[in-house]
């Protein structure tokens, strides 16, 4: 990002990672965990307004599989207390949502929750309209322990051994904007008002 935080680029004025878990908690899929380096404090900043667990990583240089590791034993411990959300759900799990994919929406999340509900909590994993495995992905509850043995830059796509899939529009699942030229592409596209 030739020294800008990907996490901090703004679509109508709203930081990513704002944005991400905002629709989190529209999604009512709470609680929302949100892993971060140590002392991040614009990160912090841009989540102040939203009422998020903020887990620190300090061995964040590892790669992803350090976030999902804490945030699945931070997610363990609102399980083992029994938590469900106002809805009382069934069943439990982990939704697994990356903070830098701009086309995701509240109504997606509902939407995976609700097959992940309706057919008995099985992995539920977003994908393209035309089937490429993509993000997010609802974990159940009783796969969430096996994060611990994750390494590397690697998601969790190794636990996964079958999956329910839930299509999202187009290429929602998997258009995430890493570099600046991938920023400057989705914004000419999609003309937004920034």
């Amino acid at each position: 990002m030739g020294g800008r935080d990907k996490l901090l680029e703004t679509i109508k004025a709203e930081p990513i990672l704002a944005r991400t878990a905002r629709i989190a908690l529209e999604a009512k899929l709470v609680p929302v965990l949100v892993t971060l380096r140590p002392k991040d404090k614009a990160r912090q900043k841009a989540l102040r307004k939203h009422d998020v667990t903020l887990i620190e990583i300090p061995e964040a240089d590892e790669g992803i599989s350090a976030s999902l590791r804490a945030g699945a034993k931070a997610a363990l411990g609102e399980i083992s207390e029994g938590y469900k959300t106002a809805g009382d759900y069934e069943y439990l799990g982990l939704l697994v949502l990356l903070p830098d994919m701009p086309e995701i929406e509240a109504h997606d999340l509902i939407n995976m929750d609700y097959v992940f509900q309706s057919s008995g909590g099985p992995v539920v994993r977003a994908t393209t309209q035309d089937g490429a495995p993509g993000h997010p992905t609802i974990f159940p509850d009783w796969m969430v322990s096996e994060f611990e043995n994750l390494t590397g830059d690697k998601g969790a796509a190794s636990l996964i051994d079958d999956w329910c899939v839930h299509p999202l529009p187009i290429n929602r699942a998997r258009l995430d904007l890493d570099t600046p030229e991938d920023w400057a592409a989705w914004r000419k596209e999609t003309k937004p008002p920034f």
